[in-house]
């Protein structure tokens, strides 16, 4: 889909100026990531939506997290989304 082909094209944009991985939160679209080589993408975690303030630093935080501990790129989105997915349970960020 045309989306997907814009961010495609934006993610190798970002990571020709350095980064390791880059990625695209996408919503309830899940999240796209882009290593130099290979793309991944990975959908939601089921959950009930309260409030979606907060979801995209609670998905960073378990990404991250996850990476720290060396885990793979499919393994850092998945818990970048379980993260997220406890977060926008709760009624405001905290």
């Amino acid at each position: 889909d045309s989306s997907d082909e814009e961010i495609v094209r934006i993610l190798k944009k970002i990571h020709e100026t350095g980064p390791k991985v880059v990625i695209a939160m996408r919503g309830s679209e899940g999240s796209m990531a882009y290593d130099g080589k290979s793309f991944f993408r990975f959908g939601t975690v089921p959950c009930e939506v309260v409030d979606t303030l907060g979801a995209g630093d609670s998905y960073v935080a378990g990404f991250i997290n996850a990476w720290l501990k060396k885990m793979t790129i499919p393994e850092c989105m998945r818990s970048g989304a379980e993260c997220s997915a406890v977060t926008i349970g709760y009624l405001g960020a905290w």
